[in-house]
């Protein structure tokens, strides 16, 4: 086969499986879709000279390249026969790896772990104390690898992570990453947990990593792919309830119509059927054909449990909404532990419930019994969840909409479909005056969630914003005015008024995706609209997601911020979401980069305290550092070990603030022994302030004093207090706070330590 051939190959296979599979592991969802990356594992060099000699926990040996030689004749074999992607393969490969020594797993915990020693030792040097180093490769795919790297000291675990992909006929690193392991349990003594440690309210992969050390009898792990990890445990109660053929009355069927609809078809992937807020009519046969494959159930019963109209012999079916439908990769995935033959042909399960983010192998258990049929097929007979004090609440689940709720949220809609489809292809045309910009960008993690343009610049970014402009749309970015804020002020005087009225905005996010939200006032409702587009490799803009809410309020206040609030509070949104309208100077903006950005009101008393170099020392506080040596290098702070050296700590304190070096070692914690200081991690508050420069003055001796307004939206307010901060510029570029005095405008100054306001 030729090597082009094998590139078109290789991609259509690995995608076929990824649909069949779903890739649902909470570990590596926002990796998937790297796999689809042109691929020539062909070309492999195999000049590496591996030796099979033990890797013993305390050596880190393996490299790029040995991984590499290692795998290359199981993927030209996989390529070949178009199993690239399977379990068989990576099976084969995770073995391969412990025949050369090495720890090894895949990334779903589907394989027994090899050389597992090496782990339980590491393991238990960690327990003890005691210096060890480990690692362990995770196997994804045959093209797509993690490194760790553990080192242990006095109990505590530094994790270095490396993620390995085929690019262009050879092993790439992706992306290095290290951290200390925020939490490390193995208590149980199946499964290693380990975390990432990620602030309050981070929109992203989750930080935690669950790895199955010791085996499971691999006739589990058949009977958890078949019956039980297709369904799962998100949004169906189908595992998490009590039911049996007898009595069906706990089972929501609705919650399980649509996957069950795709198992019977053989249709694996994730794709919508129905429409949010439109009550659907499915024919008695189509509707109970779903569930007599998967249920011994009669007609009578199921129409017992659900709406039947009897006239038009229809069920009545809703799709789950944006007020009743909440996924999440955070929660628990099942695993069958054991399994009994009954004398009646069925076969009753034992599920755990394994729950990465909480480090429990076992958040509930629950016994299953399933009746194989002859055809193949199979039929749930039943689920009952074993009684313990020690299971967890289920909190991810939630019920479906009430009548009633329905028909408040939905029943006063402001769309119908003609207007979203219209919306919808209106943001497509926008985006698509825009491609210039996008046609040689390179896009990552193409077709999730977390898709982006890799190094968007902020040229290119502002560039769009003046695009989008220039064809007569309002279009905004972080840190740019609003093109033709105008008509944010007409919506507003229509919406003020009473009237109808409709606006607009398309923002231009840091990844480079595009945001179309358009506001809507009908009939005294206000509703939002959020087309998401995202962009395909050549420039090509595709719809991400369709989502509409309906709103509380909105406010346009008098210096021209935008807030408004959800009736529902969304998914990792804000109290209060908002938009600068109005436009404010290009100094002002970079003064507030420069100076302000990034400054905590909550966390310490730099803003919310009245000083000069007569005082300075009362705002000193161990906590700040993070935040002023992000603002003085212009990078994120990483300390060794939780130290952070007194050369570069007294250097930078003593540059930023008019203080000496002995106030700093008296209020900031100065270790004498080690010659270091104490990092202090800040832990952010949820619904921060922010401040923003309005105006500044040079004055005479070379300092500039700056005018700040502290914004803080998600309490309705663009002027909460005002701040008057002087700062002197040096030579170098470096600069120093000399002062700072704050007044009360329109909220409470907070106090550091208050936890509300």
């Amino acid at each position: 086969m030729k090597i082009k051939e094998k590139k078109q190959l290789l991609i259509i296979v690995f995608i076929i499986l990824f649909v069949m599979t779903g890739f649902s592991i909470t570990m590596w969802q926002e990796k998937s879709n790297e796999l689809k990356t042109t691929l020539d594992v062909g070309e492999i060099n195999n000049e590496v000279d591996i030796s099979k000699e033990s890797n013993y926990a305390g050596e880190s040996t393996i490299t790029i390249e040995d991984i590499e030689a290692i795998c290359q004749d199981i993927n030209e074999e996989a390529i070949e026969k178009n199993t690239i992607g399977s379990l068989e393969v990576i099976r084969n490969i995770v073995n391969r790896l412990g025949e050369y020594g090495y720890a090894a797993v895949d990334s779903e915990n589907q394989i027994d772990m090899v050389c597992p020693e090496q782990i339980r030792q590491f393991c238990r040097s960690v327990e003890a104390g005691e210096e060890a180093k480990a690692e362990l490769i995770v196997v994804i795919s045959g093209i797509s690898f993690l490194k760790y790297e553990f080192t242990a000291k006095d109990g505590n675990v530094e994790v270095e992570s490396s993620h390995y992909l085929y690019k262009g006929g050879s092993l790439e690193t992706i992306s290095n990453q290290d951290y200390p392991a925020y939490t490390w349990d193995y208590s149980e003594g199946e499964y290693l947990f380990f975390e990432e440690y990620h602030m309050p309210g981070f929109d992203g992969p989750s930080g935690h990593t669950a790895v199955r050390i010791e085996p499971l009898d691999e006739k589990c792990r058949e009977l958890t792919r078949k019956y039980v990890r297709t369904i799962g445990y998100e949004l169906n109660n189908l595992f998490t309830s009590d039911w049996s053929e007898k009595d069906f009355k706990e089972l929501n069927f609705y919650d399980l119509y649509e996957v069950l609809y795709r198992m019977k078809d053989g249709q694996y992937a994730s794709f919508e059927i129905f429409e949010q807020g439109i009550n659907y009519e499915i024919t008695k046969s189509e509707f109970e054909s779903v569930f007599q494959t998967f249920f011994q159930i009669d007609s009578q019963t199921l129409q017992q449990y659900t709406i039947y109209h009897e006239d038009t012999e229809t069920y009545r079916y809703r799709a789950r909404g944006a007020y009743d439908f909440a996924p999440t990769p955070c929660i628990p995935y099942p695993e069958v532990t054991a399994y009994e033959e009954n004398q009646d042909g069925t076969i009753k399960l034992t599920v755990r419930a394994v729950w990465p983010d909480k480090n429990l192998e076992n958040a509930f258990c629950h016994e299953v019994v399933i009746r194989p049929l002859e055809d193949g097929g199979f039929q749930y007979v039943s689920n009952h969840v074993i009684s313990s004090a020690e299971n967890v609440e289920i909190t991810w689940y939630t019920e479906r909409l009430s009548d009633d709720e329905w028909q408040e949220y939905y029943g006063g809609i402001t769309l119908g479909a003609e207007d979203e489809q219209r919306l919808q292809t209106e943001a497509v045309s926008a985006a698509n005056q825009c491609m210039e910009f996008y046609k040689d960008a390179e896009v990552e993690y193409y077709g999730n969630d977390y898709s982006r343009i890799k190094n968007f610049s902020d040229e290119k970014r502002k560039s769009v914003v003046r695009c989008l402009g220039k064809q007569g749309l309002v279009s905004v970015s972080d840190d740019i005015n609003m093109e033709n804020y105008q008509k944010i002020e007409e919506f507003y005087s229509h919406y003020s008024s009473g009237a109808d009225a409709m606006v607009t905005i398309f923002k231009v996010n840091k990844d480079g995706n595009i945001g179309a939200v358009t506001f809507i006032h009908r009939s005294g409702k206000i509703q939002s609209f959020h087309v998401s587009i995202g962009w395909q490799e050549g420039g090509i803009p595709e719809i991400k997601s369709v989502t509409s809410n309906e709103l509380e309020e909105i406010k346009l206040t008098e210096k021209g911020y935008f807030i408004y609030t959800y009736a529902e509070t969304i998914m990792h949104g804000n109290l209060r979401e908002y938009y600068r309208v109005k436009p404010l100077s290009d100094d002002c903006r970079e003064m507030t980069k420069k100076y302000i950005y990034g400054l905590s009101y909550v966390n310490y008393d730099m803003l919310v305290t009245n000083w000069d170099a007569g005082n300075v020392e009362e705002i000193l506080m161990p906590c700040m550092f993070e935040d002023i040596y992000r603002i003085y290098t212009g990078e994120e702070i990483k300390s060794e070990k939780g130290q952070i050296p007194a050369e570069i700590y007294e250097r930078i304190m003593t540059t930023c603030f008019p203080v000496s070096i002995e106030q700093v070692r008296e209020y900031c914690g100065y270790n004498a022994n080690t010659g270091s200081y104490e990092y202090e991690m800040i832990f952010p508050r949820q619904y921060p302030p922010f401040g923003e420069v309005v105006d500044y003055k040079k004055n005479g001796d070379g300092t500039i004093t700056l005018y700040v307004d502290g914004v803080w939206a998600d309490y309705n307010s663009d002027c909460a207090f005002a701040n008057t901060i002087v700062v002197q510029p040096f030579d170098d570029g470096t600069f120093r706070y000399l002062s700072n005095s704050i007044e009360q405008k329109e909220l409470e100054v907070p106090k550091v330590g208050r936890t509300k306001y």
